[in-house]
């Protein structure tokens, strides 16, 4: 299996204390997904921030997080979160 089969591609931007990932769920429907790691607080000299994931809501650009679409991917889908990870740190070398 190829690693392109075992996450989905991702389009990104960046913010001053923020970064958004997005991509689109292939199953059953498809469904754009974010994930967005942002600013918290400051703490010990350290910037925490919140990973949150969702299904992406074009008309109020928010996050639904509380919707389980069960789109037949899940495995992908975590695999693609995971694969932002180094991403954000690269970007965000110091945070929490």
């Amino acid at each position: 299996m190829s690693n392109q089969q075992l996450n989905y591609e991702t389009d990104f931007y960046k913010a001053e204390k923020s970064i958004k990932f997005f991509f689109t769920s292939k199953g059953k429907q498809d469904i754009v997904k974010v994930i967005e790691y942002s600013f918290i607080t400051r703490q010990t000299n350290r910037d925490i921030y919140n990973l949150g994931f969702g299904d992406y809501d074009m008309n109020s650009n928010e996050i639904v997080d509380h919707k389980n679409s069960n789109n037949g991917d899940a495995y992908r889908v975590f695999n693609t979160v995971l694969n932002t990870v180094p991403v954000f740190f690269q970007n965000f070398p110091k945070a929490i």
